[in-house]
């Protein structure tokens, strides 16, 4: 059995660009996140991709919130650069900053260490290890145990609200998970369309979204894409949010209805024919 080959594909990449990562004190899920966008990009002969964070999150097999977190800190060290932004029908656009000499690392990665819960360095007497060895070892176990909870994991280091809701998905696993038992295989194509909508409103509204569309008898993805689309316009974030909007839609059907038939009673009698005809022989003589 032959093990991988170049003819199954190569990603190109520089030595002067390895040697100097190799250096860098990135932790294991950074380095992860940087493998998958050299896949993608360098892999498939190109400097630039759209890239969802949920994707990315597949690819590497890390939960959202800690490339949510990671990919923030590449960027503010100008090791990933955001190309384009994200829209309802894409994913940002990343590439990967080969100009080292602009990097931001050690007022970045100094700053994360002082104040993030989850990452900062062993102050505890010496065990032994030197500081890289203990840093290797920290990222290790910060990359193989449980992340925790909201309100323990909201150190300086921490930018966004990872508040989620206990009862609804937290992660794009379950989201695929709901599509293939309910609507059929996913493609690599279907999975980046399905990062795009979480990306653009969430993993629980996506699948309150399919679950509609199930309800409706569209079991088509364009079917969803089209409902949350609206909800992105008119600002429905939450499943909370979709209850008050059905609740306007009934009371303003129920008012049209009404309106109807206020304006059918008004409508006058049809004139009476005979009476019309007696008036025109009147007038004839």
């Amino acid at each position: 059995m032959n093990g991988p080959q170049l003819e199954g594909g190569y990603t190109r990449i520089a030595n002067e660009i390895l040697e100097r990562i190799s250096t860098m004190p990135l932790n294991g899920t950074q380095f992860r996140i940087l493998m998958v966008i050299w896949r993608y990009t360098y892999g498939f002969n190109r400097k630039e991709h759209e890239l969802s964070q949920n994707f990315i999150a597949e690819a590497s097999s890390l939960s959202e919130r800690q490339v949510r977190r990671e990919l923030k800190r590449l960027v503010e060290m100008k090791i990933i650069n955001v190309v384009k932004e994200a829209t309802f029908s894409s994913a940002r656009v990343l590439a990967f900053n080969k100009y080292f000499d602009t990097w931001r690392i050690n007022q970045t990665t100094e700053d994360k260490l002082d104040h993030s819960t989850e990452d900062k360095l062993d102050h505890s007497p010496p065990d032994g290890l030197d500081p890289q060895e203990r840093q290797y070892k920290d990222n290790i176990k910060d990359s193989t145990t449980p992340l925790p909870p909201p309100e323990e994991n909201c150190g300086g280091g921490d930018f966004e609200n990872n508040e989620e809701e206990p009862d609804e998905p937290k992660e794009i696993g379950e989201v695929y998970d709901f599509y293939q038992n309910n609507f059929g295989t996913i493609s690599p194509f279907i999975a980046q369309k399905i990062g795009d909508m979480v990306d653009a409103i969430g993993p629980a509204m996506v699948v309150e979204a399919m679950k509609i569309a199930i309800t409706n008898g569209a079991r088509r993805l364009n079917y969803v894409e089209a409902i949350i689309e609206r909800w992105v316009a008119t600002n429905i974030r939450s499943p909370a949010d979709i209850v008050q909007d059905e609740e306007r839609h009934k009371q303003n059907t129920k008012n049209s209805d009404l309106d109807s038939f206020r304006n059918a009673k008004n409508i006058s009698k049809p004139p009476d024919i005979k009476k019309l005809e007696e008036q025109f022989r009147e007038v004839l003589g």
